[in-house]
């Protein structure tokens, strides 16, 4: 029985372990779905005037004539 102590200090030890990983594991999920919500926040974030004039200046600058002049509807 003197093998029972060394035993479970292992176990606990691999225990601390396991929850140590699975804890790194969550925090790099709620990091990821903090970006998720950051991106779909800047995504879905109304259009002022100013970014749609860049926005149009950058189409016409890479389209060139073929953008329709669209009033923005």
């Amino acid at each position: 029985m003197a093998w029972l102590g060394p035993l479970l200090k292992l176990l606990s030890w691999l225990g601390q372990a396991l929850f140590a990983w699975k804890a790194g594991r969550d925090n790099v999920r709620a990091d990821t779905a903090e970006k998720a919500v950051e991106t779909i926040d800047r995504v879905t974030a109304p259009v002022t005037d100013d970014g749609r004039e860049r926005l149009w200046s950058q189409n016409v600058a890479k389209f060139g004539g073929r953008v329709r002049d669209d009033p923005g509807t």
